[in-house]
């Protein structure tokens, strides 16, 4: 790692990059407190974010679950939504969504060391807090940051360090560190949970990081965040975050308009039209965490097969609601022996092109699946996408057995 003034320096330049990049259009800003705010008040957007502490948890009460499940009585919850990402399993969180925002830059994040060990680990300054380049309050705030390691000497008041200007003011060597997903929010919030249980996966029960909130500074003030861990999203040489698509299965309304099914979501490996390779070494991915999002539209068509959703017959309530909503063609009863698969509930509200694939004893192989990118994209015609001109941030929490 390079010390000294010309990281200094260049971190410098790295700030007023950020604080002074293009315009943004008009549009919104929803950060953890704004959807804390709409999640009281009952806005549907936020309360698909977050659930308000002693309420029900949507995707593990009925008809999801078997019994009413209530989130901790003392601390609102970031909701764990069911995903599917390159045909695994996966749940994220949204900590933050955009309307009409064109693209979200990374900003600086400042931690006090007093130097480095000799494998290169920074070693942290006893009793301080990080230090955020920018508060939630700012319409340039992202969730996504850029770390400098400050080297702080002994005897130093750090006291002086409460923000980003008065780290770059002291001339401090700075070293760059790792990109870092941490959401500014409200003190009482975590990723959600039932009271006296951890966090889990909604179908496949695997046990989710609660994440607790933490401490830290932004101009000059105490602020509380909730930190998603290191390398968890990818930047250009600007600072740009880098997006993928996020698809939401939908069937045409009757005035024409797309109606979202009440499915998990699909998130993309890339930008609408080009999916990549899945980042995700050793299971953490390093995508989706800024998703752009999209209206997949699904319409059958006379004499061509009809889309199937997963249900076991084991989720009798589910069934009857994705039914009375989407009709029995459907949500086609599964066969014996996908019944029997140990894996069965992985493939939970998973979408297949043609829903007769569930009565075949190759299931799940015999189905091609609206489960990846990929699939999406090259079984729907162009004009079934709909750009909602909605971005969303929330890390995965879970993708392929693995919780990051």
């Amino acid at each position: 790692m390079d010390q000294g003034s010309s990281v200094a320096a260049f971190a410098a330049l790295a700030i007023a990059a950020c604080t002074s990049s293009p315009p943004r259009p008009a549009g919104e800003l929803r950060n953890m407190f704004d959807l804390v705010e709409g999640a009281q008040a009952s806005e549907p957007d936020a309360s698909a974010a977050v659930t308000i502490r002693g309420q029900p948890l949507r995707w593990l009460s009925p008809p999801y679950g078997p019994s009413q499940q209530l989130q901790q009585g003392d601390r609102d919850g970031l909701v764990v939504q069911p995903a599917f990402a390159d045909a695994r399993p996966a749940a994220y969180a949204t900590s933050e969504v955009w309307d009409g925002f064109p693209r979200v830059w990374a900003q600086p994040l400042y931690v006090p060391v007093s130097g480095f060990d000799p494998l290169g680990k920074p070693i942290r300054v006893p009793d301080t807090e990080w230090i955020f380049g920018l508060g939630a309050g700012s319409r340039f705030y992202s969730p996504w940051w850029q770390t400098w390691f400050v080297t702080v000497p002994a005897g130093y008041d750090v006291e002086k360090l409460h923000s980003a200007e008065a780290v770059v003011s002291s001339g401090l060597p700075l070293t760059q560190g790792p990109l870092r997903y941490a959401a500014i929010g409200p003190r009482e919030i975590e990723v959600a949970h039932p009271d006296g249980q951890p966090p889990v996966h909604p179908f496949t029960g695997d046990v989710l990081l609660t994440r607790l909130s933490q401490q830290g500074w932004a101009d000059g003030q105490l602020i509380w965040f909730v930190d998603f861990g290191a390398d968890r999203f990818r930047v250009n040489a600007s600072l740009v975050v880098q997006e993928v698509a996020l698809f939401r299965l939908a069937l045409p309304g009757a005035d024409g308009t797309p109606q979202a099914m009440d499915v998990p979501a699909i998130v993309g490996t890339g930008p609408l039209g080009t999916p990549r390779a899945a980042d995700a070494p050793d299971g953490f991915p390093r995508f989706g965490a800024l998703r752009h999002e999209y209206y997949a539209l699904i319409t059958p068509a006379p004499g061509q097969p009809v889309p199937g959703v997963f249900v076991s017959a084991s989720r009798p309530e589910l069934r009857a609601q994705l039914i009375a909503q989407l009709g029995a063609q459907m949500v086609p009863l599964p066969s014996d022996a996908a019944e029997r698969l140990p894996e069965r509930e992985q493939y939970t509200l998973r979408v297949a092109q043609d829903g007769g694939c569930f009565a075949l004893t190759d299931f799940p192989n015999s189905c091609v699946w609206f489960d990846t990118q990929q699939s999406i994209e090259g079984n729907l015609p162009s004009t079934a996408f709909v750009d909602l001109k909605r971005f969303s941030s929330g890390a995965l929490l879970f993708f392929d057995g693995a919780t990051p």
